[in-house]
């Protein structure tokens, strides 16, 4: 079964985040060096289109987006990503892979967000009577390292939500989830309405 299709073009500018190596304040750590890195936001231009099409009861997609930068680092890049997404009750089950069809000028574990590319994420969450509730899952494919987080929302009053939920990165320490043991968190939190 099909349905409708629609398409969507955009474009914008987005300064993404950079991490500039500071081997002044490299230290051993056991059998390597560890190289601190520090931020750093560089310029970047973007376009893209999206596709998407009705396919029963799932929501098909794929989009691609070219980001030009000056930034001799950060380079070009053009991204592409085909999911899925299907609504059940109050919720929603979405799978998405993401990769990068041009190579980057350094490393890419110094540009945050292409270091996790190719990649697999899944993201399945629901409303409740009680609250919410959300689990994602983010696979990275070159080292095999990945993040898991779940959060589970409560709400005590009609103005009342209590928080919790916790991050797990794992795999390969040359990813950039294994090598970030820091990402390990629980987390607690309280929002107020009015």
């Amino acid at each position: 079964m099909s349905g409708c299709g629609r398409s969507r073009a955009r474009a914008g500018r987005d300064p993404p985040l950079r991490r500039r190596p500071r081997p002044d304040r490299a230290y051993p750590d056991g059998d390597a060096v560890a190289l601190p890195a520090g931020p750093r936001f560089a310029r970047e231009d973007a376009v893209g289109v999206e596709l998407s099409r009705l396919a029963g009861a799932w929501v098909l997609r794929a989009e691609g987006s070219l980001l030009s930068s000056e930034d001799p680092d950060l380079g070009h890049a053009l991204i592409w990503t085909v999911g899925a997404e299907r609504a059940f009750g109050d919720g929603t089950f979405l799978v998405t892979f993401a990769a990068n069809a041009r190579g980057t000028p350094v490393d890419p574990v110094l540009l945050f967000d292409r270091a996790i590319l190719p990649a697999f994420l899944a993201i399945w969450q629901g409303t409740e009577r009680w609250g919410s509730w959300r689990a994602v899952l983010t696979q990275g494919l070159r080292h095999g390292d990945g993040l898991a987080k779940a959060e589970l929302s409560w709400n005590a009053t009609d103005a009342l939500a209590l928080t919790l939920g916790a991050d797990v990165p794992w795999g390969s320490r040359y990813g950039p989830f294994g090598s970030r043991p820091d990402l390990k968190r629980a987390r607690a939190g309280a929002r107020f309405s009015w």
